[in-house]
């Protein structure tokens, strides 16, 4: 009897910019899952190949020094979900141009302390109710300042709270683009 053990994991890409704290605290709760399996490249490190990866975060990418359109344009071409996680490196007239869920007009290099609200009516998937009190406890996020306009194709999960603020634009949407998913967290 042979028994074939086929490795059924989902691979996650963590392609960032550069190093941050954020990558390690990222890599290492997606790999707590068994289903899991993260990994971090450096966009100026080995070329990265989409068929290998099932999802992939850019972790302030595009940047100033990394345009990646190419790469994105593979991504695009073989379907791979994305999440994008903004952040002072980000390139935010470039990130307009490679996604269409979130467009935003900076007011400068400036940034908000932001926290989320969770958007009522929200229909993507269920979230437990007791969520929104558990989000309350999160720290704020650095948000890029300006205006924030929500794409055709986007559906809000997080709005920006500043301070005792509520704000309409996002800060967690999720969307549809040329066939693919793909989220932004602007913060």
């Amino acid at each position: 009897i042979f028994v074939d053990v086929l490795d059924a994991r989902q691979k996650i890409l963590l392609l960032a910019d550069s190093p941050h704290p954020d990558l390690t605290a990222l890599k290492q709760s997606i790999n707590t899952n068994k289903n899991y399996e993260a990994s971090i490249i450096f966009a100026d490190q080995e070329p990265v190949n989409p068929d290998d990866y099932d999802f992939v975060i850019l972790h302030q990418l595009p940047s100033r020094s990394h345009r990646i359109n190419q790469l994105l344009t593979q991504f695009d071409e073989k379907k791979v979900p994305r999440l994008h996680i903004i952040g002072s490196q980000t390139n935010i007239g470039q990130l307009n141009q490679v996604q269409s869920i979130l467009d935003i007009q900076p007011g400068g290099d400036q940034t908000n302390d932001v926290e989320g609200s969770l958007a009522k009516g929200f229909s993507l998937f269920t979230v437990d109710p007791n969520w929104q009190t558990e989000v309350a406890r999160f720290p704020p996020l650095l948000s890029p300042f300006g205006e924030y306009k929500e794409g055709t194709n986007g559906q809000v999960f997080f709005y920006q709270r500043i301070g005792k603020i509520q704000t309409e634009y996002p800060l967690l949407l999720f969307g549809e683009q040329n066939g693919a998913k793909v989220g932004v967290l602007a913060g």
